[in-house]
């Protein structure tokens, strides 16, 4: 296996405090090829091990997010550029289920959510359905 993951830290000491941007480059920018550098760490105790149906599962969010974010692609997005945003969509999406999934075993993946969970803008607007997956459900009512 070749290692193709790369991070990027925030900067420390010589007196100047990193911005929030900073930090959320340095836990969010890892570019991996495969689902085997997910995996990699999971014998020395320090990511817990994920299943394919944990690794579908990201999958799946990730292309609802995809589908809902098609015409946005369309006016504003170039393939290219739609291209560079799939893979970093994934990865966060599975490092967010990760995280919560092992946030009380691993202080590293609670650390992650507790300073994501902080990190949210007081102003974004509380989550609704996709108009397309209400209209599909019509017939079945579906409790809050």
């Amino acid at each position: 296996m070749t290692k193709s993951t790369k991070r990027r830290r925030p900067r420390r000491g010589s007196g100047s405090t990193s911005s929030a941007r900073d930090t959320r480059v340095a836990q969010t920018d890892v570019v991996s090829e495969d689902h085997s550098d997910a995996l990699r760490h999971a014998d020395s105790g320090e990511v817990g091990v994920e299943s394919e149906d944990e690794l579908n599962f990201a999958m799946y969010i990730a292309l609802v997010v995809r589908n809902a974010m098609e015409d946005f692609h369309c006016k504003h997005l170039s393939d290219a550029q739609m291209q560079e945003l799939n893979p970093l969509i994934r990865n966060a999406i599975f490092t967010a289920l990760h995280a919560a999934r092992y946030s009380e075993k691993i202080s590293g993946a609670r650390s992650f959510v507790e300073w994501s969970m902080n990190m949210i803008p007081r102003y974004w607007e509380k989550p609704e359905l996709l108009r397309a997956y209400v209209r599909s459900c019509r017939d079945v009512k579906i409790a809050p």
